[in-house]
């Protein structure tokens, strides 16, 4: 019997290895799978152009968020890409089209048609009735982003975004943290305005 066990792991034992192998890269998998939060628990706002303090930014937002919105949120994400050509934005728009939340576009980022090439057309009473008076960036009689004053830059929701409390048909009204962060950053813009305008004056 000894003898038998000896000969049959002697040729048989890289089957237990790989056995061994594919359970360990099972139970990793779903560990991975069960430590990833959900859609609607992570946030990816993506600055397109526009030079930002990303870090700052991001910090400032997680400190914020929790007297914004009930929603939990357990990942937020702020990065800042800049295409050396209108073809590279193009694909950099593409990908963070489908990937993130909310996208921030620059004045030296933006090119003709972005609107309805990439984003879905703005209801815009109901982003009035959410945000306050904002102004829009427009191609022909439809909104498609929101202007942030100063910035000399937009904000759009991306189609897909499942945190923009359902203004783009996706998600559900109470994921509402890309709008909160659009809030959020016109409230920060206007108040870094009015300060640089008091200190201008003084």
């Amino acid at each position: 019997m000894k003898k038998k066990l000896k000969t049959h792991l002697a040729y048989s034992w890289w089957g237990y290895l790989l056995l061994a192998a594919a359970v360990s890269t099972l139970w990793w998998q779903l560990f991975r799978a069960a430590s990833q939060p959900k859609e609607n628990e992570a946030l990816l706002i993506s600055f397109i152009g526009t030079a930002v303090d990303t870090d700052a930014i991001e910090a400032q937002f997680k400190a914020a968020l929790p007297a914004l919105t009930q929603q939990e949120v357990k990942l937020v994400t702020v990065e800042h890409l800049r295409g050396e050509d209108s073809y590279t934005l193009s694909q950099l728009l593409f990908s963070r089209c489908l990937s993130a939340d909310v996208v921030v576009m620059g004045r030296e980022a933006m090119f003709e048609g972005i609107g309805d090439g990439y984003f879905a057309p703005l209801e815009e009473a109901e982003i009035v009735s959410a945000l306050g008076g904002v102004s829009f960036y427009r191609e022909g009689d439809a909104a498609y982003g929101i202007e942030l004053p100063g910035a000399d830059a937009w904000l759009f929701f991306t189609v897909n975004s499942p945190n923009a409390g359902g203004l783009n048909g996706q998600g559900r009204v109470e994921d509402d943290a890309a709008l909160q962060f659009a809030k959020w950053l016109l409230w920060k813009e206007a108040g870094e305005n009015a300060v640089q305008a008091q200190n201008s004056g003084a």
